[in-house]
C-alpha cells in the first residue's frame, strides 16, 4: 500500500509528541457489508502501545504550507472538513506566541462541514478567542501556564453547514462572498495570507440549475477570491487572475489539497 499522508495538527512543543485529526472512513459495499478505510479504519481502532512506521517531511521536501514568517500579518485559514488539520497548528502557534508578548495579526478561520455535530475542533477555538486561563495554556503552550489570565487571541471562526435540517443551505464559498468586504481588507489593505486546505473536491450547489454538482473545493474558493479582487478592487478579470498568480508566488495564497 502507497503511504499515507496526513498534516501535523500540532504546533512545535519541544516534546516528542505532535497530533492528528484523522477523518474515518465509513462505507457500505454493493452487497450491504458495513467497511472503514484502510488507513483511517486501524487509526480508530489500534491499540496502545502499537508502533507505526511513519516520517515527517520537512519544508525542505517542498511543504511550504506554513505560517508567515512575521506573526503580525494577518491569516485568513478556509478549510472544509479534515482540511482543518494543520489550521490547529497554526492557531496553536498563534497563541502561544500571542502569550510571549508578539503583536499577532487577525487570525480567522472559514470552516465547511455538513452539520453542527460535524463541526471540529469548535471548543477549541472557542477557548482561543476567549482566552480561558490556564486549561488553555495547557493544551496550547510549550510550557503550560498557571497564569489565569491568559490573554484572548484576535481570532474569529465562521462555519457553513451544508447538511444541517432547517438551516439553509450553505458552504464555505458562500461565507466567504458574504464576507468579500472583510477579505480583502485583510487580504490585500493589510498584508494578509490566505490558506486554503481540504479534499479535492466537495459537493456544491448549481445555483442556476437548483441541483447538486461536485467541483474541486479549491477551484470555488479561488473563484470567489478573484470575484473580491473584481468587485472589492476595481480590477478586471485579467488583472484579478494576475494578482492571484503574484499572491501565489509571494506565498500570500497557499494550498493543501489532497484526496
Amino acid at each position: 500500500m502507497k503511504p499515507r499522508k496526513y498534516s501535523i495538527a500540532s504546533a512545535p512543543t519541544g516534546q516528542h509528541d505532535l497530533s492528528l485529526v484523522v477523518g474515518v472512513v465509513r462505507y457500505t459495499t454493493s452487497t450491504g457489508r458495513e467497511k472503514a478505510g484502510v488507513a483511517t479504519g486501524m487509526l480508530d481502532t489500534v491499540t496502545l502501545p502499537t508502533t507505526i512506521p511513519g516520517h515527517i517531511s520537512s519544508p525542505g521536501d517542498g511543504n511550504e504550507f506554513r505560517l508567515p514568517p512575521d506573526p503580525v500579518w494577518p491569516v485568513l485559514m478556509i478549510a472544509a472538513g479534515s482540511g482543518i488539520a494543520p489550521f490547529r497548528g497554526f492557531w496553536m502557534q498563534r497563541f502561544h506566541q500571542h502569550q510571549e508578548g508578539h503583536n499577532i495579526g487577525k487570525t480567522v478561520l472559514y470552516f465547511g462541514c455538513r452539520r453542527k455535530t460535524m463541526n471540529l475542533l469548535k471548543q477549541e477555538t472557542d477557548l482561543a478567542s476567549k482566552g480561558s486561563g490556564s486549561l488553555l495554556s495547557k493544551v496550547f503552550c510549550r510550557t503550560p501556564s498557571n497564569n489565569t489570565a491568559t490573554r484572548s487571541l484576535d481570532f474569529e471562526r465562521h462555519d457553513a453547514f451544508s447538511q444541517e435540517p432547517n438551516h439553509p443551505r450553505q458552504y464555505v464559498q458562500n461565507i466567504l462572498a458574504r464576507d468579500a468586504e472583510k477579505i480583502y481588507d485583510l487580504w490585500i489593505r493589510k498584508g494578509g495570507y490566505i490558506y486554503v486546505c481540504g479534499m479535492f473536491s466537495l459537493y456544491i450547489q448549481c445555483l442556476q440549475m437548483f441541483c447538486s454538482g461536485k467541483i474541486k473545493m479549491a477551484h470555488g474558493v479561488e473563484t470567489v477570491l478573484r470575484d473580491i479582487l473584481k468587485h472589492i478592487g476595481n480590477m478586471n478579470g485579467e488583472a484579478a487572475a494576475d494578482s492571484i498568480r503574484e499572491m501565489r508566488t509571494n506565498k500570500r495564497y497557499q494550498e493543501d489539497i489532497f484526496g
